[in-house]
């Protein structure tokens, strides 16, 4: 029993973490390339204001100007090699030798700025450096992972939505075809009839436009002097009283109404 109890409990910590692992992981992407550059921009801040004589508010606009320029860089560098990566472009592989430059002089600017900042300020031992030196390429990491998540959401998105129109598309088909097996039968396949309980498709015969034959053939006989072959009658029935009949399986029925019209008008 006490096996059986462990072991739900087991079961459900493992459901709860799979099924919060995506959020989790999407809640890290966003704020970690905002949270990583905090350390490094409070030393570079303090550093700036005892030995620029920065007042606290333009310390904030430099370090603030100074880490956007990381995350951004570092943005637009993954996207750049995504890009390059998905059209083999020599202009985008260019352009992808260009940010990767860049992002080398930030980060060499970035590490010499801070060490030389904190040597001017105190004394420092090379290991202290050093530990300045790792720190600053925590954001360009995070920037990194952060734009190859982005991406990642984005192709996620872009495959939901081709599923979702090849879906519509195969649904699509489907009911054209179902819609040409009716027709096929004489069937309308939009004209439906609704009762209380169901939805029934309403079936449409030749038989029930046998009147409005007989006049058609009157009007074209009295201004043409011509009778109307099946195919003519069932495609101005059709286009006249939106029928949609079929004229393979209405035809003979076309034929025995103009012979009996005939018969009663006397034409032979």
């Amino acid at each position: 029993m006490n096996k059986n109890i462990l072991g739900g409990i087991l079961d459900f910590i493992k459901e709860t973490f799979e099924k919060a692992s995506p959020s989790m992981l999407s809640m890290l992407a966003s704020i970690l390339p905002y949270a990583t550059p905090l350390p490094i921009a409070f030393l570079t801040g303090t550093s700036a204001m005892h030995f620029l004589g920065m007042t606290p508010q333009v310390a904030g606009i430099f370090i603030f100007t100074l880490e956007g320029i990381g995350i951004w860089t570092s943005a637009i560098l993954v996207d750049s090699i995504v890009q390059f990566i998905r059209s083999k472009n020599v202009k985008s592989g260019i352009m992808v030798g260009m940010l990767l430059i860049v992002m080398a002089i930030y980060l060499t600017i970035l590490i010499n700025l801070n060490v030389s900042l904190e040597q001017a300020t105190k004394s420092i031992s090379p290991i202290y450096s050093r530990i300045i030196t790792l720190i600053c390429f925590l954001p360009t990491i995070s920037g990194f992972m952060n734009g190859y998540w982005k991406i990642q959401l984005e192709s996620k998105t872009e495959m939901e939505k081709v599923k979702e129109i090849e879906e519509k598309h195969y649904q699509e088909k489907r009911q054209d075809k179902k819609d040409l097996k009716l027709a096929k039968l004489g069937i309308v396949p939009n004209a439906t009839a609704l009762n209380s309980d169901t939805v029934q498709v309403k079936i449409k015969h030749g038989s029930d436009y046998k009147e409005k034959v007989w006049v058609l053939l009157d009007e074209v006989w009295n201004a043409e002097k011509r009778i109307l072959a099946p195919s003519e009658i069932t495609e101005r029935i059709n286009k006249k009283y939106r029928a949609e009949l079929v004229n393979g399986n209405v035809k003979g029925f076309w034929s025995r109404t103009t012979k009996d019209w005939r018969s009663s008008r006397g034409i032979k």
